[in-house]
């Protein structure tokens, strides 16, 4: 199975991607936002949304 992270799936583009992406039978697609406490500028909030992405 493919996991796929998608930052930014808050936004207007996150948004559709991640209701594009859930559509494949084959993938686990998770979603990363600031509302949810991700901060790409704190690399330790990554850490458990990164965990096993390919």
């Amino acid at each position: 199975m493919t996991r796929i992270l998608v930052t930014g799936a808050s936004g207007n583009v996150g948004r559709e991607l991640l209701d594009q992406l859930g559509q494949l039978p084959a993938a686990d697609v998770r979603a990363f936002s600031r509302r949810t406490g991700g901060d790409l500028s704190r690399p330790e909030s990554l850490r458990d949304a990164l965990d096993g992405v390919d």
